[in-house]
């Protein structure tokens, strides 16, 4: 039924083909989770997948931004899924096709076959995703740029739900990708949804500048992780400096004590985004800029209850409207720019206050038969 066309990424414990569908005549993705041999690792397996097929049943194929779940079935060894196809892969692959694009028309803005990935949509369509998940009590624990996809019309594909988990609240520590966990993912017992949020504003920033700011966000270790101690002390001045080098000057002694600095020419000018009705005036740096002040202030705070996805997503949708797109510079505040970069990012952050948001509604019904499953997952 299902005949593989191409491999398209190796996981440590899965392989991922395109497949064609004959019986439906469609592309597929076919998710290979090869069967340990060991008894003892094949149980805790068996565990995570039966988890995994369970909630892609309860998100089902309602939403048009979470990637669903077409068919399961096993072979003599291995698990199968069998998902919806997006033609363009994950976002992290995107932004490496785009950069090697640049590098093979020495710096040139690569034509035309890249499709720019449209910055507002990406925001409106991923938030609403992980929204529909956390109102069926599901939180998706290991959002990134590899799990976001995107199809021939570059509308987002939420995948990957293997470390995904049916509670708000969870003590499993650092549960997902190191680079883009919670704070309190590595100490103690967590809201789900709010380290969810984090994830998500970590992703943004990479999605903008192409880097993570900081290895982790744990401050067990300074020596290796200075970053995240900087962006502690100060959230929108670390933001500034390290993306944008605006508020430090260029001297070495002002980067000493393990502070490691970006290159801005690694990240500007973001050329695999588009940002269609953009207000008048404002060049990219300044977008960016906004943009990330905006993730920082609803997405990044330390306490969790100050973190609204929602409120991020408003801000975004309202700012890149019809209205603001007749926004002159003036119109915003004509102190926060200066010389192409915003030189104050605690000014500009005053426009967006730190609101706590309220708790995304659960809906515990789910009927779901799970016996052939078990039965097919016995070892």
């Amino acid at each position: 039924m299902y005949c593989r066309l191409a491999k398209l990424q190796t996981g440590s414990f899965s392989t991922v083909y395109r497949a064609y569908d004959s019986e439906n005549k469609r592309d597929v993705a076919l998710k290979v989770v090869e069967k340990p041999r060991d008894l003892r690792t094949r149980t805790k397996l068996s565990q995570l997948i039966a988890n995994e097929y369970r909630v892609l049943c309860k998100l089902g194929s309602r939403h048009p931004n979470v990637c669903a779940l077409v068919d399961f079935y096993q072979a003599h060894e291995s698990f199968v899924f069998v998902m919806e196809f997006a033609s363009q892969g994950d976002l992290y692959d995107v932004i490496k096709n785009w950069r090697t694009a640049s590098r093979a028309t020495s710096g040139r803005v690569p034509a035309p076959s890249l499709m720019p990935v449209d910055f507002a949509r990406l925001v409106r369509q991923l938030c609403s995703a992980i929204n529909y998940a956390h109102q069926l009590g599901v939180a998706h624990r290991d959002i990134k740029p590899e799990n976001v996809l995107l199809d021939h019309a570059g509308n987002v594909k939420l995948a990957d739900w293997g470390l995904s988990c049916e509670s708000m609240y969870s003590d499993d520590l650092r549960i997902g990708t190191e680079k883009y966990l919670a704070p309190e993912t590595f100490e103690e017992c967590y809201n789900t949804f709010y380290a969810d949020y984090w994830s998500l504003g970590v992703t943004f920033l990479y999605v903008m500048f192409g880097a993570c700011p900081f290895r982790n966000a744990s401050l067990q270790d300074h020596t290796t992780n200075s970053n995240f101690a900087r962006f502690v002390a100060d959230r929108h001045s670390f933001i500034s400096e390290y993306y944008f080098q605006t508020s430090l000057g260029d001297t070495q002694q002002k980067w000493r004590g393990g502070f490691h600095k970006s290159n801005i020419a690694r990240f500007e000018p973001a050329y695999w985004l588009s940002f269609p009705g953009t207000p008048k005036n404002l060049d990219r740096n300044q977008l960016l800029l906004l943009c990330a002040t905006c993730v920082v202030t609803c997405l990044l705070p330390m306490n969790p209850l100050s973190r609204s996805m929602l409120e991020f997503s408003a801000k975004i949708e309202s700012f890149f409207s019809d209205e603001s797109s007749n926004l002159e510079t003036d119109d915003l505040n004509s102190d926060f720019f200066y010389s192409g970069l915003v030189m104050n990012p605690d000014v500009v952050a005053c426009i967006y206050g730190d609101k706590s948001s309220a708790l995304p509604s659960t809906n515990s019904s789910f009927a779901s038969s799970m016996d052939y499953l078990a039965d097919e997952l016995e070892c």
